[in-house]
């Protein structure tokens, strides 16, 4: 039969531009940045403790090796760029290995704890951050997007969440540094100069 097959249209974008245009906001004028001081200074306070979480994991890492050194799973720790390869890491040194068979679920807890703040980050540092000029609302929109998609598909965020993030960082980074169920692995012992 030569009858055209007809197109389907992308109904998510029809949804999205719809959304759109039945928003209050939709001819407010908008900046591609944060504008709030307040905001900013804790984005940064997010983003510079980042790194201070993730090097707490080596301790976790350490542990799940079998008590290796700390100057040993440092290195295999940074050597795993990726957090998409290193949670499967841990996650199997817990799961399948019977040396860590007998781990309490603390373990457990904080691979998922740090995942989920992890994914969280992750929209943060991913995303485009945006201010309405009009509201002095901050949205946050997903990237790898036009312009206009990004906006529709924005969510407002408050500083509360930005808040709640640096909290449940330094909460988890504190029980596994100071509780007592992961034992910190012995540190790098410097070898004497050779004489």
């Amino acid at each position: 039969m030569n009858t055209p097959k007809t197109r389907k249209r992308n109904t998510r974008f029809n949804r999205q531009v719809a959304h759109m245009l039945a928003r209050d906001d939709e001819n407010d004028d908008w900046t591609w940045s944060v504008q709030d001081p307040e905001f900013l200074r804790h984005i940064g306070h997010a983003v510079t403790l980042w790194p201070m979480l993730e090097d707490t994991f080596v301790t976790v890492l350490a542990n799940l090796l079998g008590g290796t050194g700390h100057e040993v799973a440092t290195e295999i720790f940074h050597a795993l760029v990726a957090q998409n390869t290193r949670l499967p890491i841990l996650n199997a040194l817990l799961q399948n290995t019977v040396q860590n068979a007998d781990k309490p679920d603390a373990y457990d807890e904080v691979i998922d704890e740090f995942k989920r703040l992890n994914d969280k980050r992750n929209e943060f540092i991913h995303s485009y951050w945006v201010t309405n000029d009009k509201t002095k609302k901050v949205y946050l929109c997903p990237s790898k997007r036009t312009v206009f998609v990004a906006i529709a598909d924005g969510r407002v965020i408050e500083l509360e969440e930005i808040l709640t993030f640096i909290l449940d960082c330094l909460k988890l980074h504190e029980r596994i540094t100071t509780s007592g169920e992961f034992p910190r692995p012995p540190t790098f012992q410097q070898k004497p100069p050779v004489q």
